[in-house]
This record gives C-alpha cells, sequence and structure tokens, in this order.
C-alpha cells in the first residue's frame, strides 16, 4: 500500500503542476474551476483530482509491476514470431567446384550433424 501512496503522490504532483500551468495561461476558466495554486477550494473538484488521481495511480503501479506481462503481450500481437523458440541452425555455403580443383581428401559431414 505504501508504494500505492507514492504513485498517488506523484499523480497528485503532477495535477497541481498541471494547475499551476493552466492558472498562469488561463486565468478565468481557472477561477471558474477554483484553482488556487495548485490547489483546489471547490471540494467537489478537489475530491474529483484526487480519484483520478488514485486511479491513474493505480494504473501506473500495475504497468510498473507486470512489466513483462505488458510487454509480452505487446509483443504477441505485433510481432508473434519474436516470442516463439527458434531452434539452433546454421547456414553453410556449397559451391560447385571443377573436377580438377577438387582435393584429394574431401572433408564429409556426416549426415545429423
Amino acid at each position: 500500500m505504501d508504494e500505492l501512496l507514492r504513485y498517488y503522490e506523484e499523480e497528485l504532483g503532477l495535477f497541481g503542476q498541471f494547475a499551476r500551468e493552466f492558472r498562469a495561461r488561463y486565468p478565468k476558466p481557472a477561477s471558474d474551476l477554483h484553482v488556487a495554486g495548485d490547489a483546489w477550494d471547490d471540494p467537489g473538484v478537489a475530491r474529483l483530482i484526487q480519484s483520478v488521481a488514485l486511479l491513474s495511480a493505480r494504473i501506473n503501479k500495475r504497468l510498473d509491476d507486470d512489466y513483462p506481462k505488458f510487454t509480452e503481450a505487446l509483443l504477441d500481437s505485433l510481432y508473434p514470431h519474436y516470442l516463439r523458440p527458434l531452434p539452433s541452425y546454421s547456414v553453410v555455403q556449397v559451391g560447385y567446384r571443377a573436377p580438377a580443383e577438387v582435393p584429394e581428401n574431401p572433408f564429409v559431414l556426416a549426415r545429423g550433424t
């Protein structure tokens, strides 16, 4: 729960920062919303902002906690072949030589190796 509180306080801080920027840029609508600095004078608006901050905090925490699940799901939908197992293999280039160029003791690669 302490970790969620940290996310919540971070989200509230971001809302406060956005409120200051909004008040500086648009003073009339900010006064209609009762925005004073980084706080809200109207308890209804304050509760709404706190609720949205809590929801955002929960989403951010889940994304951070389940990051491998999130990336696996994203990769599975975008590039499904990246998550499939791939057997080891080698690439061999075989070329034809004229009979005069063939060595006397050629190297034979056994089948299945």
